[in-house]
């Protein structure tokens, strides 16, 4: 917020785009573990600074707005990643080498989002005169150890899903791509689907339901 969104979010986009790519031609596993760890930190900023900036350019015109907004990131997000993931199972059955060339289309998405990404305003909502309070953030732990929990358990399965439909089932290795992107459209439908369900259910209910949906799943 201080030195600008943009400032962050499309280098990261940049560095995303080379270290998905590197992939394609490294050989080394350790190499590829590197390439993946700095391809994941890019991540971070660009999923952070992306919700970040889409707030701001909601943040006028009510909550409800602003909500609807990100529950549609969620959904193109899922709808986009299971897509890519589909087409890299795809691909995957002719070389393992293959599926990273699909981050190059992150070239394309850079040079939209210099087109078409701008630096919203600020707007301040708070009296300038006030001192503002020190956050607490431990009080906040909870719901950042249920985050990182359920981002944990998410990706478990496709670390696992693969060598289990090879080895047990003896499937084609594209139906991974099939079988991880259900999983991501289901993502985004609900994601679709939450302006409503919040409605009927509160946040905390939602929690509950979710997380037993996914330990019956496992």
């Amino acid at each position: 917020d201080k030195f600008g969104k943009l400032k962050f979010i499309l280098p990261a986009m940049v560095v995303w785009t080379i270290s998905g790519v590197s992939g394609f031609f490294l050989n080394d596993i350790y190499a590829i573990l590197t390439s993946r760890a700095i391809f994941g930190m890019a991540t971070a900023f660009i999923m952070t600074g992306a919700s970040a900036l889409l707030g701001d350019y909601y943040s006028r015109g009510g909550f409800n707005r602003r909500e609807n907004a990100l529950s549609l990131q969620g959904f193109f997000c899922a709808v986009g990643g299971a897509v890519f993931i589909s087409i890299a199972g795809f691909v995957s059955s002719y070389s393992w080498r293959y599926p990273f060339l699909v981050y190059g289309l992150g070239i394309l998405i850079t040079l939209m989002a210099i087109i078409y990404l701008f630096e919203p305003r600020k707007f301040k909502f708070y009296n300038h005169t006030k001192i503002e309070a020190k956050t607490n953030y431990w009080q906040f732990f909870p719901i950042y150890f249920i985050g990182f929990f359920i981002m944990v358990v998410y990706y478990i399965s496709p670390t696992q899903l693969p060598y289990y439909i090879e080895e047990h089932l003896g499937l084609d290795p594209k139906y991974i791509g099939i079988s991880m992107s259900v999983s991501a459209l289901c993502y985004g439908f609900f994601s679709l689907s939450y302006r409503y369900i919040i409605k009927f259910l509160s946040i905390k209910t939602i929690y509950v339901l979710t997380l037993f949906i996914v330990s019956c799943s496992f």
